[in-house]
């Protein structure tokens, strides 16, 4: 499943799941880059031809054109949203004007603004592809430990929750790691209870926007188990009484849409539905 999508191999930091737009460049053409990104953990390639050897662990997608399929797939996700646009036009000064009227309203509403100066026919497309939601089992801890052994993990463990791990994917791309992607008010909801008699198995987590299943997996699809994050995150810091622990999100993660809902549920355990607003 994509999560992230670049056209520049020099900013990829390693991270599985990404899509790849091979865009020709005025003295080279990017499928030269196609191996540089699979060094960096790329598998799904958009490209104008297919490389010499294709690998088995990789997707391949041939186009006429791998800019015009990069806008035609930010021009259809920017119509699943319903809200206003505000266009900045000129020769000089757009970027600057962009962050001053950001600044002025950001208190009073949501917003959404493309990154640095993302105003040209590649970096408009790259700015309308962020912020996905992540359906996730959560953790919620009971009493203070330190280094806990894997079988010992239970007895730390006050109950479980269901959580919406909200991520703002630019901002993770562009800061190399996920503390204000995924720090921002109102990110993160989690409920609508903690069930202390849950213990997980094959139970369903799914995630829905606007009543459309975009999420689907169970529970001991996992990577790795509540016994192992308990222990490695243990062997890190002190955990204290309500910390919060999130244990990774399955396939299918995508944009919220503004102005509707998402519900995450996990099979036994709970609904969590929470409003996409505009306003902060």
């Amino acid at each position: 499943m994509v999560r992230f999508i670049s056209t520049d191999t020099r900013k990829l930091i390693g991270e599985y799941n990404g899509c790849f737009f091979a865009l020709d460049g005025p003295t080279r053409s990017g499928n030269t880059y196609l191996s540089e990104a699979y060094e960096k953990k790329i598998r799904v390639f958009v490209s104008s031809a297919l490389p010499e050897v294709t690998r088995e662990d990789c997707l391949y997608l041939q186009v006429n054109d791998p800019l015009f399929a990069l806008q035609q797939l930010a021009l259809h996700h920017r119509n699943q949203f319903q809200i206003p646009i505000l266009a900045i036009m000129g020769s000089i000064g757009k970027t600057t004007v962009k962050e001053w009227i950001y600044d002025l309203i950001k208190q009073d509403v949501r917003v959404v603004r493309s990154p640095k100066s993302y105003n040209t026919m590649i970096g408009v497309p790259l700015s309308l592809l962020e912020l996905h939601h992540e359906a996730e089992l959560a953790i919620v801890i009971g009493r203070i430990c330190k280094d806990v052994p894997r079988e010992r993990v239970n007895d730390v463990i006050f109950g479980y929750t269901v959580a919406n791990d909200v991520t703002a994917r630019d901002l993770q791309k562009k800061d190399g790691q996920w503390s204000r992607a995924k720090g921002f008010d109102t990110f993160c909801p989690v409920g609508p209870w903690i069930d202390t008699d849950f213990i997980p198995g094959t139970q369903r987590i799914t995630a829905k926007v606007n009543e459309d299943q975009k999420q689907d997996a169970r529970l001991n699809q996992m990577i790795f188990g509540i016994p192992e994050i308990v222990q490695f995150v243990s062997q890190v810091m002190t955990l204290l009484p309500g910390d919060v622990i999130l244990t990774g999100t399955p396939a299918g993660i995508g944009p919220l849409q503004p102005q509707g809902t998402v519900t995450v549920a996990i099979e036994g355990l709970g609904e969590l539905t929470n409003r996409v607003s505009a306003h902060g």
